[in-house]
């Protein structure tokens, strides 16, 4: 099995709550092109500088045909398994 991922969210101080959105799908790639643009701007509002939030988008491709992958490819800083 393949993955592709891109890095974590970087380490932080022990007060900082670290949370990964995990996005499971299934043949959706019009559904998560729609879907990842949005999250990523939530994801990106909780983590700004000063919040004690760090987090970041897992997407989980239960697809064999691995129907997913384009649409993340396309989207940096959203890891992929």
């Amino acid at each position: 099995m393949t993955t592709m991922t891109t890095p974590a969210v970087p380490a932080a101080d022990p007060g900082t709550v670290r949370v990964t959105v995990g996005v499971p799908t299934y043949r959706r790639p019009d559904v998560l092109r729609a879907l990842l643009p949005l999250l990523l701007d939530q994801v990106r509002e909780v983590s700004t500088a000063g919040s004690r939030f760090r987090a970041d988008v897992l997407v989980v491709d239960n697809d064999p045909d691995r129907s997913a992958v384009d649409v993340v490819a396309a989207v940096p800083g959203i890891r992929y398994v």
